[in-house]
């Protein structure tokens, strides 16, 4: 994922926290990085919280099915789940199947998880809506900027694995010394003293 926020306007702990809401709702260690930048395309084309979209499709995974409900924050989101489920339906059944025999579908638990995901792939792949929206949003000066920040952030992360010896030895001592400050009040009391 590190290597993903490079082409995206979102940050590496933006990324980082949407993998793990996904590893949370079970989602294999195989799915996470792709539905991971699915959602971001998505998301940065919509222009609406990651972590959004992500607890949606959470929750239509731990549901198996869509609910009306989470139709509803889609649609809010700017997200039309329910004209492509009747555009992937009359794709699959070789008949027109209205917006309305989808909504008819939800209310007797027929739109599935796997339903909604292929409509995901379907907006996200190759031409899709939302094909590789992350890389174009992180040439915005938006993306732009969160790249910079990823990029010191990486810095500092790197700067403090590389002096973690030299600085856990103070560190240390100084733990030391509060855990037996009585100790050391003695000690530093007789200094004083000889001084």
């Amino acid at each position: 994922i590190q290597a993903n926020s490079l082409k995206s306007p979102f940050s590496v702990i933006e990324l980082t926290s949407a993998a793990k809401q996904l590893i949370a709702y079970n989602f294999t260690q195989k799915e996470v990085v792709d539905t991971t930048k699915r959602l971001g395309d998505v998301s940065a084309a919509l222009g609406v919280p990651m972590e959004r979209i992500v607890y949606n499709l959470g929750q239509i995974r731990a549901q198996t099915v869509l609910t009306a409900r989470d139709a509803r924050d889609f649609a809010n989101a700017g997200l039309p789940m329910i004209s492509n489920l009747a555009k992937l339906y009359t794709e699959q059944e070789g008949k027109v199947v209205s917006t309305g025999e989808v909504y008819d579908r939800m209310t007797k638990k027929m739109v599935t998880y796997n339903d909604v995901m292929k409509v995901f792939n379907n907006l996200t792949n190759e031409g899709g809506m939302f094909f590789d929206y992350q890389a174009k949003q992180a040439e915005t000066l938006k993306g732009q900027l969160s790249n910079l920040k990823d990029a010191y952030d990486q810095m500092l992360n790197s700067m403090g694995k590389d002096s973690q010896g030299a600085i856990e030895l103070p560190i240390k001592a100084l733990r030391s010394m509060f855990e037996n400050w009585k100790e050391v009040t003695n000690v530093l009391g007789l200094v004083i003293g000889a001084y």
